[in-house]
């Protein structure tokens, strides 16, 4: 496999484990607490200056969460290109 486009979850915590090119977009998470370990490999997407960010909670202070729905997706192709 070439690489892997996940939410900061299992999949992408494992494919960045085996030096898979990763991209894990997050939305309200805290990526210096619980990105993938291997930097090397590892590209992270979000929207930012969100006022909100980083978020640890469940519910969310807007009816849709902007962190996702504000998401560009240029920047995933982006960083697949790089690597």
């Amino acid at each position: 496999m070439d690489f892997v486009v996940s939410t900061d979850s299992g999949i992408a915590h494992i494919a960045n484990a085996f030096g898979v090119n990763t991209v894990v977009i997050f939305g309200a998470g805290d990526e210096r607490k619980t990105r993938p370990f291997n930097s090397r490999n590892l590209k992270i997407i979000r929207k930012p200056n969100l006022e909100c960010a980083p978020c640890i909670s469940n519910k969310c202070i807007f009816h849709t969460p902007k962190c996702i729905s504000e998401l560009n997706m240029e920047r995933v192709v982006t960083a697949l290109q790089l690597f």
